[in-house]
């Protein structure tokens, strides 16, 4: 679709046109069309940007965390995202997720300037960021149909706020939101262009309806990688409580509770459990597969634990803006914990998945280490944690052995 749209616009039709959505092909021909101009690579220039991308949104997020909360939360965002060994692989790469987790992290950046301070910008300036947000939300939608959630992060960020700035931001806040579904809309309007003159859809989402087959696919396996070998291969981890009695529908879950409960459990410790750290395997044995699965399950549960010490921050009396801070990413988190779950929890699913959950999990799991370092607790903690580590090692080899090899 890139070239397509590089060369004819993106009006044109393609044979993936039902199934992808505007925002990604128009951003690569983009980019094709720079690395054209100064005659650069176009595999060089995608990485280029899309690195770009994501350490400006990181450093927006840095920078709205450092002032309003403290710097020490800000800097286990840059740390934790920094460091990020999970998303590396996708920024080099023609594929979605790095932009949707640079969208995601600028997203949340404007959400928490507007919840710190609403009562001292201008309405104007609230209704420029409320537009930014919109803009970004639609975009990621349309980079990623799954990235739907966004909108709704929005409307949580926009009634948390309006409900702990009571004094003035009820009325600007409302504009906010009003703004914010004015950007995104225009960023999904090309996308309805799309479809209205290709299929005479009057939609702004994929054409074709994929989401029985996601359902149809997560109950015949348990997860799924792309195999190369000469060419490319699914290599599925079968689902071993499925028995060919489902119907592309949520009835099976109701209908076989016991397989329904294992099935959605092994969903998500599998997409969470990083046997690969590249999106196309060559070898499906690697020699970094038990560290990379120490290091996923390290920031798996250090990620949780720093969830859980928010939680506590949010919850005590008084007002600080380490409590304020927590307040509204546990909101956040919670919106986007459900959605993200409700999708992967049913579905099929890739590592890649996981890359948006990761990103929150990581600054969190940094100031957990941060706190447990010098701490009275820190051998309780890591003999949980080595209990945990064993519990995962054993879902972690059991979900390895399902995978088919083609």
């Amino acid at each position: 679709m890139m070239k397509q749209y590089a060369s004819h616009g993106i009006l044109v039709s393609d044979k993936y046109s039902k199934i992808r959505l505007y925002a990604y092909p128009a951003f690569l021909a983009i980019i094709y069309h720079v690395a054209d101009i100064f005659r650069i690579g176009v595999e060089f220039a995608i990485f280029a940007v899309q690195l770009l991308i994501y350490i400006y949104s990181v450093y927006l997020l840095n920078r709205v965390i450092s002032k309003n909360v403290s710097e020490r939360a800000g800097n286990a965002i840059a740390i934790g995202l920094g460091v990020n060994i999970f998303i590396s692989p996708y920024i080099g790469i023609a594929l979605t997720e790095s932009l949707s987790v640079s969208l995601q992290i600028a997203a949340i950046a404007v959400l928490a300037r507007a919840y710190f301070e609403v009562n001292s910008l201008s309405l104007r300036k609230m209704a420029l960021m409320g537009l930014t947000a919109g803009i970004i939300s639609g975009l990621a939608l349309m980079v990623r149909p799954a990235n739907i959630l966004f909108m709704a992060i929005v409307i949580a960020g926009c009634v948390t706020t309006a409900f702990h700035r009571r004094e003035t931001a009820s009325r600007t806040m409302a504009i906010f939101l009003l703004f914010s579904i004015f950007g995104f809309s225009l960023a999904v309007a090309p996308q309805f262009v799309v479809n209205v003159h290709l299929f005479n859809s009057w939609t702004f989402m994929p054409v074709y309806h994929l989401g029985s087959l996601q359902i149809d696919f997560g109950e015949q396996y348990l997860k799924y990688g792309t195999r190369i070998a000469n060419v490319a291969r699914p290599m599925p981890y079968v689902n071993p409580w499925y028995h060919g009695d489902g119907a592309a529908s949520l009835k099976w879950y109701v209908l076989h509770p016991a397989a329904g409960i294992s099935t959605i459990a092994m969903h998500i410790f599998g997409v969470l459990d990083f046997d690969f750290l590249f999106v196309y395997i060559y070898d499906t044995d690697p020699w970094y597969r038990w560290p990379l699965f120490f290091l996923s399950q390290a920031a798996n549960f250090f990620g949780i634990l720093g969830i859980a010490r928010c939680m506590r921050a949010a919850i005590n009396r008084g007002h600080s803006s380490e409590r304020d801070g927590a307040r509204l990413m546990i909101v956040l988190l919670s919106v986007f914990a459900i959605t993200w779950l409700a999708i992967c929890s049913v579905s099929a699913v890739e590592n890649r998945f996981a890359l948006p959950m990761v990103a929150i999990f990581l600054p969190c799991a940094v100031a957990s280490i941060r706190w447990l370092v010098g701490s009275k607790r820190v051998v309780s903690v890591l003999a949980m944690f080595a209990v945990y580590l064993a519990v995962a090692a054993y879902a972690s080899t059991f979900l390895s052995g399902l995978k088919v090899v083609a």
